[in-house]
């Protein structure tokens, strides 16, 4: 699939206070990236009350947020599970 990386995704990547979690958000980039369908994407969520936007659970707890706007997936932002949901969307 083809995808894009928000302004608002690298800003929250680099303030990201737990290094550890990078290796997770580049195998989320990588299974964006290689899926050929939405459903081909592991821990991927739509968000209910919204048609274009989705979560990927990462194994720990950050999520990513996510927009499918004409077929190219936006990686909109990332944060804590505690505070995904009060900036996305």
């Amino acid at each position: 699939m083809q995808f894009e990386f928000d302004k608002s995704f690298e800003k929250a990547l680099r303030k990201l206070g737990n290094p550890s979690i990078l290796p997770a958000v580049a195998a989320a980039v990588a299974s964006v990236r290689d899926a050929t369908m939405l459903q081909d994407i592991p821990n991927l969520k739509k968000l209910q009350g919204f048609s274009t936007y989705y979560r990927i659970r990462l194994h720990s707890d950050y999520r990513i947020g996510l927009e499918l706007r004409e077929d190219i997936v936006w990686f909109i932002t990332i944060a804590h599970r505690k505070e995904i949901y009060r900036v996305f969307p």
